[in-house]
């Protein structure tokens, strides 16, 4: 199965294996709205659920397991709940979500569960003092006051030894105070368990600058999710005050996408190895038993495995140097276009004429926001909803930024090719050799393709999926085949964007007609 979703904390609470397990039994009974049997050996009832409860004891450690297997559809669910109490009496609860389904292409979203939001609720209220290391859980967001609060949330957000995302929405000066912390709640309830939300008041943001600096700083009604480790600004991602009003319920979901790697991959507290195998070994040998060891016969793979993750963590930060240099480079070339456009405007009017050139936004932050850039800004760019496939899901690869404004200058380039496309011969490729437009395209194969293999072109399956949307005026059935496409990014298998599009400037409609935006996955070729 695959872990989709992990939670540990530290718990103070009395009697917590006892606690702990009435609360998960209550949320599954209350959940399937039955009675559903909890005990050493498993239990199937007749709509296929299955469940089990088993306790052990070794080494001076005390360790509970409860387990709830869902078959829904296409999906099948796993709930673990284990609770630890170790030697020393410190004590954990922890809580796997794991998921198999036949629809792999299918994206899930990454939520907290409802009976980890129903322990943290409870040891908040009952003296438990839930929490990662020094960092406290909760399931609703916390404003932070001005003075010794903001330092308090500093000296956190620097602590080396911190394992867990502390994510600071500011408030937008347009909303109202209450809409932020509703947004920031709603974050926090998706992100329970796994991540710290505050909100920073106006007054606060000030103190929070000065101590952090500006680099590492956020205001103005945007938010920012920091990671722990090394506070280089760059790994800690920035959602604009735009993106988070245009997406107030979504932006939780988003870290919390983007989260999913470090939230699967924690490892388990220290008490654990004493009753590992205990708990492999606890009950008879039965084939539900065998069943059961197997499963956790994998988990130990599976710690393993997030060894290996570590290894792949250095990897992935070297990935994200590149995505920040490439942003950089991005910065640099937008300047320079904007010198290239008054340059030009001087050229042709004269430098006492007035320029307006604040029409287009010059950056877009996430492929969602290039895409509704698009439909808003580029009026000989047609981009119908249609046409857009789980940007959300690519927004969450550490290159997003990178790629979005990479798209951006795609269909800003879409839109000067189609308003200089009537007096020029050719198409948009030879367009791209000879334009000298601000807004031109590299004329190369790396950037751009204006057909397909011949491997795909003869493949029936491959060629069929490039049978795309577009408007009646240009096909009466509303579909037609598209070829030529902008490649946004270079490597990464299916988890790039591609922009495949239709070229009817010289035809009916006089624009780029765009069918598909969005991950390579959905257009295959012999490569992938």
């Amino acid at each position: 199965m695959s872990l989709i979703y992990r939670a540990m904390w530290q718990d103070d609470r009395a009697d917590l294996h006892d606690v702990a397990t009435a609360t998960f039994v209550e949320w599954a009974t209350k959940k399937h709205d039955r009675h559903l049997d909890f005990g050493p050996e498993r239990s199937v009832a007749d709509n296929g659920i299955t469940t089990s409860l088993r306790t052990v004891e070794h080494d001076g450690v005390t360790a509970s397991e409860a387990v709830l297997i869902e078959e829904t559809g296409p999906d099948r669910w796993l709930t673990r709940q284990r609770t630890l109490v170790g030697a020393n009496g410190d004590q954990w609860l922890w809580v796997d979500i794991e998921r198999t389904t036949t629809e792999v292409f299918r994206r899930q979203d990454i939520a907290a569960p409802r009976v980890v939001r129903a322990h943290l609720d409870a040891a908040n209220s009952g003296g438990g003092r839930p929490r990662v290391g020094s960092v406290p859980l909760r399931t609703s967001a916390v404003a932070v006051p001005a003075g010794d609060g903001v330092s308090d949330l500093v000296e956190s957000i620097r602590d080396g030894q911190r394992s867990v995302p502390i994510v600071v929405f500011t408030h937008n000066e347009r909303l109202a105070v209450k809409d932020t912390m509703d947004w920031a709640s709603t974050t926090q309830l998706i992100l329970a368990g796994v991540a710290r939300v505050v909100v920073l008041p106006p007054d606060a943001v000030g103190g929070f600058t000065e101590l952090l600096g500006k680099d590492l700083s956020v205001w103005d009604g945007a938010v920012r999710v920091y990671l722990p480790g090394p506070l280089e600004p760059w790994r800690h991602r920035y959602y604009l005050r735009d993106i988070v009003a245009k997406h107030p319920r979504e932006v939780g979901r988003r870290i919390a996408n983007s989260l999913s790697g470090s939230i699967s991959a924690r490892r388990a507290p220290q008490p654990y190895e004493a009753v590992r195998t205990a708990l492999r070994g606890a009950g008879s040998r039965s084939t539900d038993d065998l069943l059961q060891l197997a499963d956790l016969e994998l988990e130990e793979r599976d710690l393993q495995i997030d060894e290996l993750r570590s290894d792949l963590q250095s990897r992935d930060d070297q990935l994200l140097d590149r995505a920040v240099d490439i942003e950089e480079l991005n910065e640099e070339l937008e300047a320079e276009r904007r010198k290239t456009r008054y340059w030009m405007h001087v050229a042709i009017h004269g430098a006492d004429a007035a320029m307006d050139d604040g029409l287009l936004p010059e950056r877009a932050t996430t492929l969602s926001e290039a895409a509704a850039f698009c439909q808003a800004h580029l009026p000989l760019v047609s981009l119908p909803d249609s046409a857009i496939h789980d940007l959300e899901q690519l927004d969450s690869a550490p290159e997003a930024t990178a790629w979005a404004q990479t798209s951006w200058r795609g269909f800003r380039a879409l839109q000067a090719y189609a308003s200089e496309a009537a007096t020029r011969n050719g198409g948009f490729f030879e367009w791209c050799q000879h334009t000298s437009h601000a807004d031109n395209w590299p004329a190369t194969s790396k950037k751009v393709s204006m057909s397909e293999s011949e491997s795909v072109m003869n493949n029936k399956a491959q060629r069929a999926a490039r049978y795309l949307p577009v408007v009646a005026e240009v096909s009466p059935d509303g579909r037609i085949e598209m070829f030529a496409h902008l490649k946004v990014a270079e490597g990464g298998g299916n988890n790039i964007p591609r922009i495949y599009f239709h070229d009817d400037t010289k035809g009916t409609t006089g624009k780029v007609h765009v069918g598909f935006f969005g991950p390579h996955v959905y257009m295959e070729n012999t490569k992938t």
